[in-house]
């Protein structure tokens, strides 16, 4: 990681070296620009947060995956009406049309969930996209045997959940799981990784909050996590 600092652009605010969330960017002082504390250095987390605060642009990082171009020093936002409006429109969705979302328009729609926040900026999601009403199908058959054993067995999720009536209504035609959904998109994380479940269910709800603006219906599938766990 290096973090480099425009002489000519910077007036010495600091913002960095206050934003910086373990104190590796020293403050400016006299005629010294901020800099870095190499005992401290290996310790960034690559947040970007030195480059995002930098009122006059003049801060700028280089490391892998850093993206230089998307640090507008304007700062424009959605307006808050407009984002609550989203928010409050956003619905589970249960009934799809067959035809598929392009490869490349999943691949953009990632490319922008991967900004959801993780813990300590370690970006652990990965992302598992199945396509094809085919194999989609094969998934719920999955999940409905074992709802079929789980009903037989008196397993306490009967108390929870109607078993047997997902089961039947699959087996008269009817997606009990995901709806005849042409694709899943999974998150996922290692299982050495503490806080994988909640990195990938923030990186899932941004993608939920993200498709709608692109004309896309989704909903949860948690019969089919369910049967992950």
């Amino acid at each position: 990681m290096e973090f480099k600092v425009d002489s000519e652009k910077c007036i010495k605010c600091g913002l960095c070296a206050v934003d910086c969330p373990f104190g590796i960017i020293t403050p400016p002082e006299g005629n010294n620009l901020p800099g870095i504390n190499e005992e401290r250095a290996p310790y960034c987390i690559k947040c970007g947060h030195c480059q995002a605060v930098c009122p006059v642009g003049a801060s700028s990082l280089d490391y892998e995956g850093a993206d230089e171009s998307f640090y507008p020093t304007d700062k424009v936002f959605v307006e808050p009406k407009k984002l609550a409006d989203h928010i409050r429109l956003r619905r589970s969705v249960r009934k799809y049309k067959a035809e598929a979302v392009t490869k490349e328009l999943i691949g953009e729609l990632v490319d922008i969930a991967r900004y959801a926040p993780t813990g300590t900026n370690r970006q652990p999601v990965r992302w598992i996209v199945t396509y094809g009403h085919d194999k989609v199908h094969k998934l719920g058959e999955g999940v409905i045997n074992w709802m079929e054993k789980a009903a037989k067995e008196n397993s306490p999720y009967n108390k929870v959940l109607p078993l047997a009536a997902f089961v039947k209504a699959w087996k008269n035609g009817v997606d009990t799981i995901f709806h005849s959904a042409p694709h899943i998109i999974t998150a996922c994380a290692h299982k050495d990784n503490m806080i994988a479940h909640i990195d990938s269910a923030i990186a899932l709800t941004y993608m939920e909050l993200i498709m709608p603006s692109y004309g896309i219906g989704t909903c949860w599938a948690g019969l089919f996590e369910l049967v992950l766990a």
